[in-house]
């Protein structure tokens, strides 16, 4: 038998029908979604569109997913899992499509929508499109049958000419009939029920005029071309199979069985008897399941002195295998014979070092083992908790101080490490059968002076790099089952026990950030590979775990409010006084007005001070309590989602109205034009000159280049007049949206730390919808920029900011070339 290599084209049962769809139902409009189309490939009378799509959750979209060609949709189903956007952190389930529709003419318009959501558009994102190149493959080359698959949507979508397909073996032609369902493939079609299987029967003349041994070439060919190649080596007829055992009596017995985590795999031992395995040597097998062999097995026989007289010892080691053993062992030999082992009554179950040690304890008294595959499987260096790189007398020194967990999916290394030799070539974090990837890339040396001055002496080293920070994604890991794997550049392994995963939260995300020093050189780096991606699992899993906020009436609420204005509270709880009291001037008699107290610490002074204000200015007022901090961006969308008014007018608490009539303006003008997704005004400082009159966009080359939003006109006169003109962003100090808008976008994205860059990336997500952003230059307040926030931000807040830039960057980088550039007069070439 043998296998190929996947390549392209072939053909189908002509009355075969893929099935119909129904268009699925919209989505409800809170749900957030993201996908991407990565590729469009155009074939005969159709197009196939590959790409992904999930929730906010990262769980597949399981209603509502369509592509849309030239205006008409058409329903994805058939989503399947892909191991790459596992390993990126997008998913771990199926979310992925490869879909075929049928279309005739030029490239066309092409969007990705989940409900009235859009995900991706080709007018907005650029794709690779290419012809489409159909793919098939050989999963099976024997003398008895040649089988496997082909993908290509003009088998159903195309030409008569295109469904012809044929095999070649040797110079014998034989008809090839596509009418098998291949569920695995992912392809959506293959997922949803289209033929994509072939199965062709050899009788014994296909082969005749081959002698045994030979090798006989077999081709699949569609339309004159061939498309993928394997050789059959013929082989002499199989011998009649041996007379079954009589039913009840097993071919050996099982004596122990446990699963390794450092060997990945299955391992058990015992005895088979000489009747079945004839008192040859076996050393490769395949575990049978109801007749289907399955998961391949190394074997090892071997003369054992309690069954000599009947039988013969065998060890087992299944790679990747189930870690529980059943009452009966079912083995298919390669040679098609059948075993069945038994598990004995008194078998023992091993833990994993157990195991190990049992089989190694066996064949190293057995001296004709020692090329067996099993024995070099099970020679492999295993993890058995202790540290085993200081016995290696090298000189390598390298400790771990201290992990914080970032999130559920990865662990940040903090420690330090010197190797005057190099001799180190890779680093893993493993727990349990998990590993991440070598943590190269996600490594950031940090100064260690106390190494410094003692080993770096020593060896005469003169860098300050000795410390690290270093990140390992490993999603599901556990964190008291951790340790290092180290490979060394001579091929040595050992290994290193690590301290149990504790910190996390926003304490965790302090240490990491503090103390960090970043250049334009390296700042995409370390907050892109180092930082980023635990800080944002931190501040996930944080908020995820914050709870309900409880919600008070401050005084008697508007039943039916026309605009929710949000204020989120954190440091300056006295601004609440100020803001009330200038905005009780005029009133609020249409709308609601929602505190957030983001401090949860300070409950009672807010709510003394809640009880002040409303005394002194009779302001009701919804008062939002979370039971953790959320940053700006979870605050505020607390406060959305207590709120019940028809807008939603996102307002710092250190914003303040000029005159009554602000909001009436502003709600008045997006009214009338719907085309208007975000809307602000001009924000004063408090010497009259502008603050914010809507934002553009500024690369900094100090840090690596990315874009940062800034203020054009900044400390200049503020525009006169009463337009209404668009603007690239709008900051998030003063924001008024549809509540329907807002909460289909799912507010401000958390993933932005503490806060920064929540209102740019708002912006974007709206102007992405294909709405406008907007300042309205009649309405003007005072902004006492950043004062609401309280004491100067210090070194980890900084870095924070960086952090929440390079997320910015990383997602928006490409949807920038519409929006104004402040250019440096110095940039990174």
């Amino acid at each position: 038998m043998a296998r190929s290599k996947p390549s392209r084209l072939g053909t189908i049962r002509p009355d075969h029908k893929p099935p119909a769809s129904i268009v699925p139902a919209s989505l409800p409009a809170t749900v957030r979604c993201a996908g991407r189309v990565e590729s469009i490939e155009t074939g005969e009378g159709f197009i196939v569109v590959t790409g992904w799509a999930t929730d906010a959750a990262g769980q597949p979209v399981d209603t509502g997913l369509t592509i849309e060609i030239d205006a008409e949709r058409h329903p994805i189903a058939g989503l399947f899992p892909r191991s790459d956007l596992k390993a990126e952190g997008v998913s771990a389930e199926a979310c992925a499509f490869c879909v075929d529709v049928a279309h005739v003419g030029t490239l066309p318009r092409v969007r990705l929508l989940a409900g009235e959501q859009e995900l991706w558009s080709s007018t907005r994102h650029a794709v690779g499109t290419h012809t489409f190149r159909p793919v098939a493959s050989f999963d099976q080359v024997s003398r008895e049958v040649v089988s496997g698959w082909v993908y290509d949507p003009a088998l159903w979508h195309g030409s008569r000419a295109a469904q012809t397909l044929k095999l070649r073996v040797g110079d014998r032609l034989l008809p090839v009939t596509v009418d098998g369902c291949r569920t695995d493939l992912p392809f959506s079609a293959a997922r949803e029920g289209s033929f994509l299987g072939f199965r062709v029967p050899l009788d014994a003349a296909a082969t005749a005029d081959y002698r045994t041994g030979s090798d006989v070439p077999v081709t699949l060919i569609a339309q004159g071309h061939d498309l993928v190649e394997a050789m059959l080596q013929v082989t002499a007829p199989p011998a009649p199979p041996a007379p079954a055992r009589p039913v009840g009596v097993p071919d050996g017995y099982i004596d122990f069985h446990g699963w390794s985590a450092g060997l990945n795999g299955w391992l058990f031992g015992g005895w088979i008897r000489n009747d079945a395995s004839g008192g040859t040597s076996l050393t490769r097998a395949q575990l049978d399941r109801d007749g289907a062999a399955d998961d391949a097995v190394l074997l090892l026989t071997y003369p054992r002195a309690d069954v000599a007289a009947i039988g013969q010892g065998i060890l087992a080691f299944v790679p990747g295998g189930a870690g529980e053993a059943s009452d009966i062992v079912h083995l298919r030999s390669d040679d098609g014979q059948r075993l069945a082992l038994k598990v004995s009554d008194t078998a023992q179950r091993l833990n994993d070092l157990e195991a190990v040690r049992t089989v190694r304890a066996i064949v190293r008294d057995l001296p004709h083992a020692a090329d067996s595959a099993l024995v070099e499987a099970v020679s492999r260096p295993v993890y058995e908790g202790v540290d085993t790189l200081a016995p290696l007398n090298r000189p390598i020194f390298l400790e771990v101080d201290e992990i914080v967990r970032g999130g559920t999916d990865g662990v940040v290394l903090i420690g330090w490490r010197v190797d005057p030799t190099q001799s180190i070539a890779t680093i893993r974090v493993r727990s349990g059968v998990l590993a991440s990837q070598p943590l190269g890339e996600r490594w950031l040396t940090v100064d260690r002076p106390d190494i410094r001055d003692t080993l770096g002496r020593r060896f005469d080293l003169d860098h300050a790099g000795f410390g690290f920070q270093a990140y390992a994604a490993i999603p599901g890991y556990d964190p008291a089952q951790l340790y290092l794997e180290i490979t060394l550049s001579d091929g040595a392994v050992a290994f290193k026990p690590l301290p149990v995963a504790a910190r996390a939260g926003r304490g965790g995300i302090v240490r990491l950030l503090s103390g960090m020093t970043v250049t334009a050189d390296n700042v995409r780096h370390i907050c892109g590979k180092v930082l980023g991606p635990p800080v944002v699992g931190m501040n996930r899993e944080r908020i995820a775990a914050s709870g309900t906020p409880v919600v008070m009436a401050l005084g008697t609420l508007s039943p039916r409010p026309r605009c929710s204005v949000v204020v989120p509270l954190y440091g300056r709880l006295d601004f609440m006084m100020y803001q009330m009291a200038l905005l009780s001037e005029a009133g609020l008699a249409e709308d609601e007005l929602v505190y957030v107290l983001d401090q949860p610490e300070r409950k009672t002074e807010f709510l003394n001070l809640a009880r002040s204000c409303h005394r002194r200015f009779a302001m009701p007022a919804r008062l939002v309590l979370p039971p953790e901090n959320l940053g700006f961006a979870g605050a505020s969308n607390a406060g959305m989602t207590a709120g019940v008014g028809d807008y939603v007018c996102f307002l710092n608490s250190d914003v303040v109205p000029i005159t009554g009539d602000w909001l009436d303006r502003l709600v008045a003008a997006m009214e009338t034009d719907p085309g208007i997704g975000i809307l602000g005004a001009q924000l004063l400082f408090e010497d009259g000159t502008l603050q914010h009159g809507g934002m553009a966009v500024q690369r900094l080359a100090n840090f690596g280049n990315m874009p940062f939003p800034c203020h054009p006109g900044k400390g200049r006169l503020p525009a006169t007049g009463d337009t209404v003109r668009d603007v690239p962003l709008v900051t998030g100090a003063l924001m008024l949206m549809r509540r329907t808008l807002v909460e289909e976008l799912g507010g401000f994205d958390t993933d932005y730390v503490v806060g920064d860059f929540e209102d740019a990336d708002l912006c974007m997500k709206v102007r992405a919808r294909g709405l406008r952003c907007a300042v309205h230059d009649g309405v003007r307040l005072y902004h006492l920029e950043r004062q609401s926030q309280g004491s100067a931000a210090q070194a980890w807040r900084q870095n924070l900011t960086l952090v929440n830039a390079c997320t910015f960057a990383e997602r928006w980088d490409g949807a920038l070339a519409d929006i104004p550039v402040e250019d440096e007069l110095m940039v990174l070439a």
